[in-house]
């Protein structure tokens, strides 16, 4: 399942690429990297002790298809984390990532900033040393702005709604907040 994804990724946002690229007076793609923090939620009651906050890096890579519209593809990941049991368990390492694209929504203002939304789809995966891996396809959203420093630079603050679901996690959640620059090409 995480080939036909990436290639679909990859395939769509060349095809945006391209047909940018033949029209755009300014430059349309643009390619970046955000750091933050990432909340993750522990399975239930018996790991409180857990990490649950885990810093996360993304790297991303977008295209405008018009002025308002756009595609974006990326992969984000977490540092290790601890799940530490209650009951006196010695703790399991894990970390998560997401491989994800979505259909960008921009409204620009003078200035330079733009507010920007997204909604598209995320293969995630939970990597739990002594568990398990676990991983599925789902929904992701997020919003933020943008705000050009330069001819060619903008600064990102972000927020991503990143939803996981399987057979063994039943109701997962990341709340993702991200700070980064990308280069406009």
């Amino acid at each position: 399942m995480k080939f036909p994804l990436a290639s679909l990724l990859v395939a769509a946002a060349a095809l945006a690429f391209a047909a940018g690229a033949a029209r755009a007076e300014e430059p349309a793609g643009y390619a970046g990297l955000s750091i933050g923090m990432v909340s993750v939620p522990t399975a239930d009651d018996i790991f409180t002790e857990s990490d649950t906050s885990l810093a996360i890096g993304n790297i991303y890579v977008g295209v405008r298809l018009t002025e308002f519209l756009g595609v974006e593809a990326g992969y984000l990941k977490s540092t290790k984390g601890d799940l530490k049991s209650r009951i006196g368990d010695t703790g399991v390492d894990y970390d998560v990532s997401t491989l994800h694209g979505a259909l960008v929504g921009r409204i620009p203002f003078e200035g330079g900033i733009v507010p920007f939304a997204k909604v598209g789809l995320q293969r995630w995966r939970y990597d739990a040393e002594q568990i398990g891996k676990f991983s599925g396809t789902d929904l992701m959203l997020g919003g933020g702005i943008d705000w050009a420093v330069g001819e060619l630079w903008d600064l990102r603050l972000e927020y991503m709604y990143l939803p996981y679901k399987d057979e063994t996690i039943e109701d997962g959640e990341l709340h993702a907040f991200l700070i980064g620059a990308h280069r406009r090409f």
